[in-house]
Formats: structure tokens, C-alpha cells, sequence
């Protein structure tokens, strides 16, 4: 989630204003598409701009782009959008040098309807008083043939969306049950907002009904998930429901669709699953393989449980080791946890208690086992009443539990490649700057909560993170 933080916060500044007027310029009957509102003007904004402003890493940009004027291609906006043909369109609202700098590229540009087009190795460039467009022939003699108007399905700052084209399986040839699994997908759409209090997300993942109705159960669950509250404190923590035992088989059927072998039982196990991640141990710069989680599975029968846990440690032990580096071994026991060695993972601890498996990726993830629960959070208990009771998964993130000085030594230490001992001074500095800007953004973000809940035939997964703009 840090990382998906630091992207947006870069795109927004490095691409600060996309909008639906431009997306409504391309020809409709789009499977995919791409926009992000004006945020040029938006107060929301000035403080991570003054962030990258003190940051230097604009200069370092330029200084290393072959023509710093492209620099603002895309600083006035663009919306893209795929078409089931393959054919594709892009438009853009460019900087005046950047316009300038593209028309400097064009060879043998011609006039149409107001645009000078230019035509290479099969994609129209198209350049106009203040707009610049990238597209495939065919989509661009719809567009200046006047058939526009394409519209997003869901609103807001971001969004992105993409539908599965009605006869992919039978042009790739899959096999009966994949393509089954296709058809049963319907939309995949993202959405965000920035409010003053912070960022606004919404993620939803609608179903065909009635195609495959083992996936609509799966992806679309009807039980509720476990009290949060009643889970260790940590960095962040979720609870969510979901089939376990059915979503083995049904991989188990698609993996046989496809010749792979997959076959696993887990049978023994139950629907709710439940995690917590907590800060690395104090002076530990880099993150464990696995980090420092606690994962609790429900499950129905232990002892089976158990037998279905150590089969799938040994699988992914066998494809997380290095020829001769050794796999699965039993270490023995930390307490009443039993201690496993996977590969180059590392050390696991778990342990099965009446209805659930506890496994720590980490000693320092067992050792928050005895933190006190989210209930004594009075944070965590007034974001968790925004979540509604229909809800099949919800999560929350506490700011005030994120250490980040161990993250910033890490960012600050992380040598870009250098040759000569010139590069070498210079790849610190930019390390150092590039570590200063991503903590400096951090800070700035406060709790979060999310959650998930079923619509119809939709799974729509909203979240809010509090941000100090």
C-alpha cells in the first residue's frame, strides 16, 4: 500500500491534470480505459508539490531526459482508452513546449480537420492548437470522423477500468473450463477522489450471474468475517471471508484445464482468515523475506488442517530453493508454536489452536501476539464504525504505530548503479533525496480503513486514508 501511496503521489505530480473531456473525445466501445481529472489547481496537492519542489528530483529529471521539454507531455492531462480490435487511442493536453518539441518531430505532417497528422510505423501522431493524440489508424478516423463520446463507468479524481472482450478465450484457444471463468467477468473498475480530509478509494469487480456459479460463490461470499477488535494491535490489520477450501478446488479444476498439476486439499480449513502486520525490530534495515505478519485461518478439523499446512510448506518450500540449498526441514518448537523452516523464506511459527491456525512469519510477529487487542484502540473502534454490518472483509491501518525511521534508512542507503566514483557520489545523492521525498510523503498520511461489501452480483471494496495535505 506505501508503495501504491508514493506511485499515485508522483503521477499526480508529474501528470497533474487529466479529465473526462478528454476521455469524452475518444470514439465509444471501449473494453479499457484511463482517466484522472484536472488536479492542476487543486488545493489538495500544494503540500506534497512543496515536498517535490524541496526534493531536487525534478532537476535530476530533466537533467536526465533526452529533451527536457517532453518533461510536460502529459502536464495538461490524458485519457486512454483500448478497443476490442486492438485498436487504441490516446489524448493529451501537453505544455506548450512539450506541443512544440512534438511538432519539431513530425516528418511529413498533414492537415485534418484542424489537426496536423502525421503517420509512422503505424501510429497517427496528431497535434492541434493544444492537444496531442497518439492512435491506431482505425481509431483515428472514427475520432475525426466525429464518432466520440466515450464516458467511464464510475466517476472521480482516478479511474481506471477494463472488461474482458467477449471472444478472448476462443482467440487464444483455452480450455473449456478457463474460458468459463472469463466469461463470468464482467468489469474491473478502480476510482479515486482526494477530499480535503484525504483519499477516497472504490474497486469494483462485477460478475456475469448465472455463468460459473462456483466463482460467483467464491468471489462473492455471504458470511461474515471475524471481529477485528479481538486480533493483536499492529501496524495494519484485516479480517476477510473467504472459501478456502473452495477456492483450492476451483484452482485445482483450472490448473487441470491447463495441464498444471495443481491439486491441493485443504479441505480441513474454514472461510475467515484474518492477518496483522506489525513495524521490523528496531535497527533492522532490511524487511524479512516474509515481513512481520500474523495470519489466522479458521479451520474445522486441526489435525487434518495441520497435514494440509505442512503438504503446502513443502511445495512452496521446493520452488523457494536454490538447487542444493535445502527445503522443508522441521526446526522444532519456540513455546507452544512449532517451528519449520521453508527454503530461503526463512523461519515460520505456528500453531493450532481449537478453530483457527496461527502462523508468525517472524519471532518478532509471535511476539506480537500478547499486544493488546484493537478493541483498547479508541482510533480503530471510530473507524470501525463507518464499516457497515453487510460488510464480507474490512482493514485498518494505524498511523501512529508505523515506524519510520528503520524505512528511511533503508530508502536513503539504497545505492542506485554507479561506475566511477563521480556516479557513485551522485547515485548517494539522489538515494538521499529520493528517501527524504518518499518519508516526507508518509508522514503526511494518517489511519486508514477499508472494507468490502456485496452489491447484486458486484464485490465492491471502498477505503479512506487520512492524508495532512
Amino acid at each position: 500500500m506505501k508503495l501504491f501511496r508514493i506511485g499515485l503521489v508522483l503521477a499526480l505530480l508529474l501528470t497533474p491534470a487529466l479529465g473526462q473531456n478528454l476521455l469524452s473525445l475518444a470514439p465509444p466501445g471501449a473494453i479499457a480505459g484511463f482517466v484522472l481529472n484536472d488536479l492542476s489547481k487543486n488545493p489538495q496537492l500544494r503540500g506534497i508539490a512543496q515536498d517535490w519542489a524541496k526534493s531536487g528530483l525534478e532537476a535530476e529529471l530533466r537533467r536526465s531526459a533526452l529533451d527536457p521539454e517532453l518533461l510536460g507531455l502529459l502536464s495538461g492531462g490524458v485519457a486512454a482508452a483500448l478497443y476490442p480490435s486492438g485498436d487504441f487511442f490516446v489524448m493529451a493536453k501537453p505544455t506548450a513546449q512539450a506541443l512544440q518539441s512534438l511538432r519539431r518531430g513530425l516528418r511529413k505532417p498533414q492537415n485534418r480537420g484542424g489537426w496536423q497528422v502525421d503517420t509512422q510505423d503505424g501510429v497517427v501522431t496528431g497535434l492541434s492548437k493544444d492537444l496531442a493524440l497518439l492512435a491506431s489508424p482505425p481509431a483515428f478516423e472514427r475520432f475525426i470522423r466525429n464518432q466520440r463520446g466515450l464516458q467511464a463507468p464510475a466517476g472521480g479524481d482516478i479511474v481506471f477500468w477494463a472488461e474482458v472482450p467477449k471472444n478472448l478465450a476462443d482467440q487464444l484457444e483455452l480450455p473449456p473450463r478457463v474460458s468459463l471463468t472469463l466469461a463470468a467477468v464482467k468489469r474491473l473498475t478502480f476510482s479515486l477522489r482526494l477530499t480535503p480530509q484525504g483519499i477516497n478509494q472504490e474497486t469494483r469487480l462485477e460478475l456475469v450471474p448465472g455463468i460459473d456459479p462456483q466463482l460467483t460463490a467464491i468471489a462473492l461470499p455471504k458470511d461474515r468475517p471475524w471481529d477485528l477488535g479481538d486480533f493483536p494491535q499492529g501496524v495494519s490489520a484485516s479480517s476477510s471471508v473467504v472459501d478456502i477450501p473452495g477456492l483450492a478446488r476451483y484452482l485445482g479444476a483450472l490448473s487441470r484445464d491447463l495441464d498444471l498439476g495443481f491439486n491441493l486439499d485443504l479441505s480441513a480449513f474454514g472461510k475467515r482468515i484474518a492477518q496483522v502486520v506489525f513495524n521490523a525490530p528496531a535497527g533492522q534495515v532490511s524487511l524479512p523475506r516474509l515481513g512481520d505478519a500474523l495470519f489466522f485461518v479458521e479451520v474445522v478439523d486441526p489435525s487434518t488442517a495441520e497435514a494440509n499446512l505442512l503438504a503446502l510448506l513443502q511445495n512452496v518450500a521446493a520452488f523457494a530453493t536454490p538447487e542444493g540449498k535445502g527445503g522443508f526441514k522441521v526446526v522444532g518448537k519456540e513455546g507452544d508454536f512449532k517451528v519449520v523452516e521453508v527454503g530461503i523464506l526463512g523461519q515460520l511459527y505456528y500453531r493450532f489452536d481449537a478453530d483457527r491456525l496461527i502462523l508468525a512469519t517472524s519471532k518478532a510477529a509471535l511476539l506480537g501476539l500478547s499486544n493488546p487487542t484493537w478493541k483498547e484502540n479508541a482510533r480503530f473502534q471510530q473507524a470501525r464504525r463507518t464499516v457497515p454490518a453487510s460488510a464480507v472483509s474490512y482493514g485498518f491501518s494505524d498511523a501512529a504505530a508505523v515506524q519510520l525511521l528503520g524505512l528511511e534508512e533503508l530508502l536513503q542507503n539504497t545505492l542506485l548503479p554507479a561506475g566511477n566514483p563521480a556516479q557513485a557520489r551522485r547515485a548517494r545523492e539522489l538515494s538521499k533525496r529520493a528517501g527524504d521525498f518518499v518519508v516526507s510523503v508518509l508522514k503526511r498520511f494518517g489511519d486508514g480503513i477499508s472494507y468490502a461489501t456485496v452489491e447484486g452480483h458486484t464485490l465492491v471494496s471502498r477505503s479512506f486514508s487520512t492524508v495532512r495535505w
